[in-house]
């Protein structure tokens, strides 16, 4: 996220930068000066466009860096290091402005993962998610399914109908050889706390399903 708001702010300083190099070169008729400015300028547009999305095959431009966001993102949360497969469902309607609302995203395992979150590593039960992740949040390490109860207030302010997929995410928590995750913040005096956001996690191999939540409020 910061590095995406240093490359708004670099792009603002090098604009007004770049025209007023430009038009001074103009003004003295250095025709190399203004011709080299102006290639400068053409180039930030196109980096601009790109940027923000606005011309075609701008999705190119952002796959490697969100595939690498991904990688960093997932060591993070499983200790493992995996580009996120295919999606297979997705719903995250438009946010507040302070960033209250909704998301899941479901996404597909290959094989590899399968194998692996088959058998994890130990210190995926007691390392991850990775508290640096939400540091000022509670986290819940990495269990085994069926849910435990202690957990069911987590799961329905998590909870989300996937009545179009066949299944529901309580059926996931139920059934074993899943895992189950999440980081949260409570709302609230000690009298009355209780969830106000979380970050939710489901990995299921059998299913081959990788299940992100988060619920801000």
């Amino acid at each position: 996220m910061w590095f995406y708001f240093i490359l708004i702010l670099v792009q603002l300083i090098l604009y007004p930068v770049i025209i007023y190099r430009a038009f001074k070169a103009k003004l003295k008729k250095n025709k190399s000066s203004f011709k080299k400015h102006l290639i400068r300028l053409i180039i930030l547009l196109i980096f601009s466009g790109l940027f923000f999305e606005k011309i075609p095959g701008s999705n190119y431009f952002w796959m490697p860096i969100d595939a690498i966001h991904q990688g960093f993102s997932n060591k993070s949360l499983t200790g493992k290091w995996f580009v996120s497969g295919k999606k297979i469902y997705e719903w995250a309607p438009e946010r507040h402005f302070n960033g209250d609302g909704y998301s899941i995203r479901i996404s597909e395992m290959d094989d590899d993962l399968v194998a692996y979150f088959q058998k994890p590593d130990s210190l995926f039960y007691t390392n991850y998610p990775k508290q640096s992740r939400r540091e000022n949040w509670q986290t819940k390490p990495w269990r085994s399914t069926p849910m435990e109860e202690d957990d069911l207030d987590a799961y329905y302010f998590a909870f989300h109908t996937t009545d179009t997929l066949g299944f529901q995410l309580i059926d996931l928590l139920e059934e074993d050889g899943n895992y189950y995750s999440y980081q949260y913040y409570l709302h609230g005096d000690d009298a009355s706390k209780h969830y106000g956001n979380i970050d939710f996690y489901l990995i299921c191999p059998k299913r081959k399903l990788i299940i992100k939540i988060n619920h801000n409020t």
